[in-house]
């Protein structure tokens, strides 16, 4: 493996916030809604957070709660401005070469039970918590790739501020919760999401304002990565939720030479590694990736398509995620044509080699 590290200055200009019209699209909805501070939000929602769990038959519960959404008629069709410090609360995928830039991700929460009972959340909780993969907001930050590290340095999350416009939901229930006080709630509706960096002065993402990329392919089976009509990346997302975004890199050639160097990289965070390289003749080399159960990939190399008259040839890597490292390493290697027969690892992901 060979790490590519990037070494530059970094200057202001290389770092890409939304244009001003993006704040000045969630100023004008957040201008509608009530301003709260995050402690303060559950007393405003309290008439919703009545605990109807207690009641002494299914008719009386139904009672109560039809009670409560009407007593809280008015308090439903408000919206609410709060602000929470965006560390623990937002987090980014690996850098896209494609797109240019993070993907930034806003987690779904829950808020403390006040005193009396009663949950916040942004999704129905389960044993006390919100589902650990819901995601309650997608941006996109646009960065060179010469400013990658420099950007995440810049935007750690403890340097931002999340500014969120939310509106009471519907209610649920969590009988398995541990706290008494947390086993019924309401949801937290995210009508729209800012991040802001606190020095800086960037938004970072204005759930109004942004037109998401398309994001890359998650890799659940085999995908093609490259060939010379083909260019495609894809995401391994590991058993220990790590997003690795792998893609190939083609070297500059020499004028006359009709091979190409096809790299294949990973991508974690801002930091991109060499997996291997291929010299690729013209005009019928192709890279796959295929998924291995839930900590390998197979490398398919097409060095030569068949025809007529030659059979195809190629070879299969194995690399296995290493979450200590947080790298693929490289198991096994074999090379053979289209009649050959491959050795088990490359059939069966059950078959170390």
């Amino acid at each position: 493996m060979r790490s590519f590290a990037v070494l530059t200055s970094l200057t202001l200009a290389l770092l890409v916030p939304l244009d001003a019209d993006a704040q000045l699209r969630f100023s004008s909805v957040e201008a509608s809604a009530r301003e709260v501070s995050v402690e303060r939000l559950p007393e405003e929602l309290g008439v919703l957070l009545q605990d109807c769990t207690v009641a002494s038959t299914p008719s009386a519960k139904r009672t109560c709660v039809s009670n409560r959404r009407r007593a809280g008629r008015d308090v439903l069709r408000n919206t609410y401005l709060i602000e929470l410090p965006a560390e623990g609360h937002v987090h980014y995928g690996s850098y896209e070469p494609s797109n240019g830039g993070f993907r930034i991700f806003v987690d779904g929460f829950a808020l403390p039970p006040r005193s009396g009972g009663g949950v916040l959340a942004t999704a129905a909780t389960h044993s006390g918590h919100v589902p650990p993969s819901q995601i309650v907001g997608t941006g996109f930050g646009s960065v060179p790739w010469i400013a990658a590290q420099p950007w995440l340095e810049v935007h750690r999350p403890s340097e931002l501020t999340l500014r969120l416009i939310v509106r009471a939901g519907e209610d649920f229930e969590d009988p398995s919760a541990t706290d008494p006080r947390a086993r019924y709630g309401v949801r937290l509706v995210i009508v729209g999401v800012q991040v802001f960096g606190n020095a800086t002065g960037d938004v970072l993402m204005d759930s109004f304002a942004q037109t998401l990329p398309p994001a890359p392919v998650p890799l659940t089976d085999r995908m093609r990565l490259w060939s010379h009509d083909v260019r495609a990346e894809t995401l391994f997302i590991a058993s220990d939720g790590t997003q690795v975004n792998l893609n190939v890199r083609i070297e500059p050639r020499e004028p006359g030479d009709i091979s190409m160097t096809a790299v294949l990289m990973q991508t974690v965070g801002a930091t991109s590694v060499e997996l291997f390289r291929a010299t690729t003749p013209c005009c019928s080399s192709s890279i796959d990736v295929r998924r291995q159960g839930s900590a390998k990939v197979l490398v398919i190399v097409t060095e030569q398509s068949s025809d007529a008259h030659v059979p195809g040839r190629g070879r299969v890597i194995l690399f296995e995620w290493n979450p200590e490292t947080r790298g693929f390493e490289q198991r096994a290697e074999w090379a053979g044509t289209n009649g050959s027969q491959p050795p088990p690892w490359v059939l069966d992901p059950n078959v170390d080699p």
